[in-house]
């Protein structure tokens, strides 16, 4: 069975990465969408409301999971059988930041690492910063509130 584990702190999870998700079904068996924890940051969302909206975008999808982590991918990916590492890729400098991780990975002998395209729909997210709020973040939280879809990024 093949398997790819699709990690992130997802905070918001954007049309981007569910395009990604989309695009890698047709290649795998079992995709997991991996939402890291990770105690030393303050999300704009929780981790349960996270996971609940992720599970929800995927209803459709039996062979999506979604859970939740701690540590190291390369890590979670064996404790889960998980042969790849799959990531989105929206500009040449997200070619360059992932190639180095893709790196360290072969380096724990982990090396399968599979990069899918963003759609260019989905390739540019505004992050003006607003004293830590990015306007991404304060217009998906508007959004949420005003009880509109949560996935309108």
């Amino acid at each position: 069975m093949k398997t790819a584990v699709f990690p992130g702190s997802f905070d918001p999870f954007t049309l981007g990465h569910e395009s990604i998700v989309r695009k890698a079904l047709p290649l795998f068996d079992r995709i997991i969408v991996a939402i890291g924890a990770n105690s030393m940051k303050s999300g704009t969302f929780d981790l349960e409301k996270r996971t609940q909206w992720i599970k929800e975008t995927f209803a459709d999808c039996p062979s999506v999971d979604v859970v939740q982590f701690q540590g190291l991918t390369v890590d979670f990916c064996q404790k889960n059988e998980a042969q790849f590492i799959l990531r989105g890729l929206r500009n040449p400098n997200d070619y360059q930041y992932e190639s180095s991780i893709a790196q360290m990975n072969q380096a724990r002998k982990f090396a399968n690492t599979k990069n899918i395209l963003i759609h260019q729909n989905f390739n540019r997210i505004l992050t003006f910063d607003f004293g830590g709020v990015t306007l991404l973040r304060l217009m998906i939280t508007l959004l949420r509130l005003m009880k509109c879809q949560p996935y309108c990024v």
